[in-house]
């Protein structure tokens, strides 16, 4: 989904037009915290001055961690369902 135009110039704006990770002042683009799909929203608090490099980098990451946990399921000794992460 492509966010408007005024909105980035804010979040651009609060940020001080630098990338919030490493300074940077080149290839600026707006993060969703929270990504839109799993119901993040436009909300200023929710959006952060990235650079290209930066967002490629936290997006990279998320799918490392998607790919090494896997979920199981296990029950304890009186029958209760206990969800757990195991790394691969």
């Amino acid at each position: 989904m492509i966010l408007r135009p005024h909105i980035r110039h804010q979040v651009f704006r609060r940020d001080g037009y630098r990338c919030t990770e490493c300074g940077s002042t080149e290839r600026l683009v707006v993060h969703h915290k929270w990504p839109q799909r799993k119901g993040g929203s436009e909300s200023l608090k929710n959006l952060s001055t990235v650079c290209d490099p930066c967002h490629r980098k936290k997006h990279a990451f998320i799918d490392i961690i998607r790919r090494r946990w896997k979920k199981y399921q296990e029950t304890d000794e009186i029958g209760t369902r206990v969800y757990e992460y195991e790394v691969h």
